[in-house]
């Protein structure tokens, strides 16, 4: 499959943090985090992840809400299984005219609705059993499933594309987390095959969950957590 030019972006998808698969049912918690300007340490803007547990089975759902801190522009939610894949999803971005559904089914992808204020309905095979609504949620189950690499596909926000895409492990650091150092695990995710020498991304997940702690960002922004969330 060709590569389109921009793929998922980490912004919009490694935003995701996953709280105990384990969890009660309707446990929930609210991560916040920041997109900033390393160098300058100037925050560009703030956003919130709701994450809530539908059951206490590996085969059970969550439900993860990610919002703009003031809950006006880009709400996005995703009801997915315990690997990160398939389920359904919605996207929400007013500023933009735009609202679609997801839904995977089977190898079936079914997109339709509106973006930028233009009604679409799209369908796509789709031969990876692992299909990532939301890269960011995928990787941190990836990281907790304690394997080595995976091939995934990945939807583009705006529906208009799919990505072949990989990850692995790329081994374990320690970060500064508002004062607190992390234990973290390293994920490097990029485009399969030789395309993955123009396009990849790093992700630092913590070790002990697998909460998404900091992203790296095209135009060298980052993305981070305001302080580390506890250890359950």
């Amino acid at each position: 499959m060709g590569m389109k030019p921009r793929l998922p972006t980490v912004q919009s998808a490694l935003i995701v943090w996953v709280w105990m698969l384990a969890a009660t049912p309707a446990s929930a918690q609210t991560v916040q985090y920041r997109t900033f300007m390393p160098h300058a340490d100037t925050t560009l803007w703030r956003f919130a992840v709701d994450i809530e547990a539908l059951g206490s089975n590996r085969g059970d759902s969550l439900r993860v809400v990610w919002r703009s801190e003031s809950g006006d522009r880009h709400h996005r939610e995703y009801v997915v299984d315990a690997s990160g894949a398939g389920g359904r999803w919605s996207v929400d971005a007013p500023e933009r005219g735009t609202l679609y559904n997801g839904r995977f089914v089977g190898d079936t992808l079914h997109l339709a609705g509106t973006i930028d204020g233009e009604s679409f309905e799209r369908r796509w095979h789709v031969s990876d059993p692992l299909l990532f609504p939301n890269v960011g949620l995928g990787l941190s189950l990836f990281v907790r499933s304690g394997l080595e690499k995976i091939d995934f596909t990945a939807v583009r926000e705006d529906g208009s594309s799919l990505a072949e895409l990989d990850a692995k492990r790329e081994g374990v650091e320690w970060i500064d987390v508002g004062g607190t150092s992390v234990e973290v695990v390293r994920v490097r995710w990029a485009a399969r095959g030789w395309r993955g020498w123009f396009y990849e991304r790093y992700a630092w997940f913590r070790a002990a969950d697998g909460a998404l702690v900091r992203t790296d960002e095209r135009d060298r922004r980052a993305t981070e957590l305001y302080t580390p969330p506890p250890v359950p």
